[in-house]
């Protein structure tokens, strides 16, 4: 079943008081969908009418296609290219319309048209017409070609060149340049070509368009988009994107989140400082305390990122100012910037707070340490006395280790007999009323003895009591008496 699209044109003409139309000002019919175009004029019953034709605008000029009248109906001198895929109705049985059906439609056939009567009033010869617009609409095509030109690295300012080509089919066909932020998701239009009206046989229309558009830091990761589109067309639009670009810039607008610079802390206090800024390579971050590095221990220390600073219990030492220096690297160039905020620690407690005392039960200190509560913190301090009674037990030991050896080495010099049998110099003299050390032996007669021998001569064999057997009381002695035995008492040692 064909579907057809009827146009009924209002006739305005002089003399006649109103003439009636039953058509929309405009057609729109698909290429290739197999629709004809219907072009239907109905002019009032009350007026003679003598012709009908059906004009079409070329080159600025209005050109017969069809004649209709008196029974018969015809194609003009430059509608002939229509005979063969047209029909005409010439009003019949008291119609009062004439209509031309443009079948196979084909791209020539887009344009302006005009419905012209000619009639009688009374004697007077006159002529009414009006005018309609059929539009083919022909459907756009994604773009053929869309490319970002920008260099290697790309800074806040830079100049991208965009350049996009595409098929905008009919009527009226652009392309537009649009940028997808990333952070928003919204598209938003940079810019746009100038329709297209060039038709050629199958009603393509070819638009290209370029702009140079400068880059900030809120593109980066934004994709640029062509869309190719006409005034018929339904969104989705046909499109083309680009890669993301990256933008590389320094950081800005740094902050600290913080308590109020105005409000006091009280001391065992917990407070987060955390820097916020942004940049293009991600930045880093760095925390100073009163201009120097912050001492990361216990109470103080960073999250993997160093953005934010931890500080725990604190004291009034920690009162002062924090600065968190953040910086990049854009195009090889070294870009830094800081903030800084104020915290005030007041040792005494704002308001009434009630807070249990604190303890060391759950405190583990090193061997070195020892748990203490100052002001009503508990934290583990040096223990210096440990140090101390490690130096005095190594000092003790030390001189417990010279004493054996001093003595030891007194000993051997204070020895009078040497392994073969020889006495031992002595640079001072022995009184007999007091006691000497006589090196083992039983009695002091014995050693006068050993002196004596030993000056006559070495090679006499003296005999006398082992200076090492203390079990004897007395000296052992030669005899030649039987009845004498060795070992026994002898007056001679009284």
């Amino acid at each position: 079943m064909k579907m057809h699209t009827c146009l009924f044109i209002l006739i305005l003409a002089e003399g006649v008081n109103s003439i009636t139309v039953t058509t929309q000002p405009e057609l729109n019919v698909t290429l290739g969908s197999n629709t004809p175009i219907i072009l239907n004029c109905t002019y009032p019953t009350d007026i003679s009418v003598r012709t009908m034709i059906w004009k079409k605008l070329f080159d600025g000029v209005y050109k017969d296609l069809a004649e209709f009248g008196e029974g018969r109906a015809y194609f003009a001198i430059d509608g002939v290219y229509l005979s063969n895929r047209s029909n005409l109705i010439n009003p019949i049985n008291g119609s009062t319309s004439f209509v031309l059906v443009i079948n196979d439609v084909m791209c020539e056939d887009d344009g302006q048209y005009q419905c012209l009567v000619k009639y009688i009033d009374g004697v007077i010869a006159k002529q009414a017409r009006n005018e309609t617009t059929v539009f083919l609409q022909v459907g756009a095509e994604q773009p053929t070609n869309f490319e970002l030109y920008k260099n290697d690295t790309l800074k806040e300012k830079d100049a991208v060149f965009l350049s996009c080509s595409a098929n905008v089919g009919n009527p009226g066909g652009f392309v537009a340049i649009w940028k997808l932020n990333k952070l928003s998701n919204q598209l938003v239009l940079l810019n746009r070509s100038s329709e297209v009206n060039e038709k050629t046989d199958n009603c393509t229309a070819i638009a290209n368009f370029n702009i140079t558009y400068r880059v900030s830091r809120d593109d980066n990761g934004a994709i640029f988009r062509c869309i190719s589109q006409n005034r018929q067309t339904q969104e989705p639009a046909p499109h083309k994107d680009t890669e993301a670009i990256d933008v590389q810039y320094g950081p800005y607008n740094v902050t600290i989140e913080s308590p109020s610079s105005d409000q006091d802390l009280r001391t065992g206090a917990n407070v987060n400082l955390t820097c916020i800024s942004d940049g293009n390579p991600t930045p880093t971050f760095k925390w100073k305390f009163n201009s120097s590095n912050v001492f990361i221990d216990k109470r103080h220390s960073l999250t993997p990122d160093n953005r934010t600073l931890i500080l725990k219990n604190m004291i009034f030492n920690d009162s002062g100012i924090y600065s968190c220096f953040v910086s990049n690297v854009v195009d090889k160039e070294m870009r830094e910037i800081s903030s800084n905020v104020s915290l005030k620690v007041n040792e005494e407690q704002i308001g009434v707070v009630e807070t249990l005392p604190a303890t060391c039960d759950k405190i583990q200190c090193q061997t070195s340490e020892i748990c203490s509560v100052v002001n009503g913190i508990a934290d583990c301090k040096v223990n210096h006395w440990f140090f101390v009674t490690i130096v005095f037990i190594f000092l003790t030991l030390l001189f417990m280790v010279t004493t054996i050896v001093g003595v030891r080495r007194n000993r051997l010099n204070n020895s009078s007999i040497n392994f073969n049998g020889a006495l031992k110099s002595s640079d001072h003299s022995k009184s007999k009323t007091n006691d000497y050390d006589f090196d083992g032996y039983s009695d002091p007669k014995d050693v006068t003895k050993l002196c004596q021998n030993t000056e006559k001569s070495e090679s006499e064999n003296v005999t006398y009591a082992d200076p090492v057997d203390n079990q004897y009381a007395s000296v052992q002695k030669n005899s030649t008496e039987p009845s004498k035995p060795p070992n026994v008492y002898d007056g001679a040692w009284v």
